[in-house]
């Protein structure tokens, strides 16, 4: 918006020039001066035209087109002339006889942008006249310099640049349920899962979480990490993840004399944790659902865990 607002005045300048390009009137039709404008030129000051000439059909007839455009200048009363030097001028006529039936005459501006082109047909000499009229009633100087203008401000004006990953800071929130690999069929558990994601470089994020769980076995974790793409990246649909922390579990085991009535003992083990993660995600926006399975193993035991998990990530900021 604020590119669009510093270009309006540069645009509004060129089509009042280009108004007043078109509705000036034509040679001939009025003898009263036309009303002074902005982009008026005094006759001192008149358009500059170059001339060149491409293929061999008409590679003699530079100087011809140059005295017809001098004479169609004069003719329709245009404050138009012919450069000898294309660094004195302003504006380019190109007449192209590449063509074996007809030739054509391009003009554009010195920056090359192209203002008109038309076809030449029938005599040499009828051809060179039509080419010289049009440059000399076609561009008025007026003309010319709204284009200019109009390129200058709808160029000059850096594009806008639109963030694709603008998230520094994102929470997941899940439910979890856990099995393992040993052999207690009552040691599964089920809990929350929390974790943040601070932005490292493009969609890889540093984690920080903490998971919850009980049942047949509580869990305490907790642990840093590294994610990449989802949940943390909004743009991904798909992420990885490894984690590392220190973990506290326990569980009831039954008693080896289940015959005498004893109760079921209670161990707690603390020890460190490795885990992996794959996630999938709906990339919707700043609230994602997200689905994922993980694998941890603690490092005083071969036990495998295995986890899915399903939950919602926020994009904080």
């Amino acid at each position: 918006m604020r590119a669009l607002s510093q270009a309006l005045p540069s645009i509004a300048v060129a089509v009042g020039a280009l108004l007043y390009a078109r509705e000036a009137p034509a040679a001939g039709q009025s003898t009263q001066a036309p009303e002074r404008s902005f982009f008026t030129q005094t006759p001192e000051r008149s358009t500059q035209w170059y001339v060149e000439t491409v293929g061999p059909g008409c590679g003699d007839q530079r100087a011809a087109l140059e005295r017809e455009i001098t004479l169609a200048c004069g003719a329709v009363k245009s404050a138009c002339s012919v450069a000898t030097s294309p660094n004195d001028a302003e504006l380019r006529a190109v007449l192209d006889c590449t063509g074996s039936d007809s030739w054509s005459l391009v003009t554009r501006t010195k920056g090359g942008i192209v203002l008109n082109a038309i076809d030449l047909t029938g005599p040499r000499a009828d051809r060179l006249r039509e080419a010289a009229v049009e440059v000399a009633r076609d561009l008025a100087p007026e003309h010319a310099l709204a284009v200019e203008t109009l390129r200058f401000s709808l160029t000059a004006e850096q594009p806008a640049r639109v963030k694709t990953d603008d998230e520094t800071l994102t929470l997941v929130f899940g439910a979890r349920a856990t099995a393992d690999s040993g052999d207690d069929r009552n040691a599964g558990s089920a809990g929350g899962h929390v974790m943040a994601g601070v932005a490292i470089v493009r969609s890889l994020r540093a984690t920080l979480g903490g998971v919850l769980e009980g049942g047949g076995r509580s869990a305490l974790r907790g642990g840093v990490g590294v994610a990449l793409g989802a949940p943390f990246d909004g743009t991904s649909i798909f992420g990885v993840a490894a984690e590392a922390g220190l973990a506290s579990t326990e569980r009831f085991a039954p008693s080896p004399d289940a015959s005498s009535g004893a109760m079921p003992s209670r161990s707690t083990v603390r020890a460190g944790y490795g885990q992996g993660t794959l996630t999938v995600q709906l990339p919707l926006g700043s609230v994602r659902p997200y689905a994922a399975l993980s694998a941890a193993v603690l490092t005083d035991s071969s036990v495998i865990f295995a986890s899915a998990e399903a939950g919602v990530a926020f994009a904080v900021f």
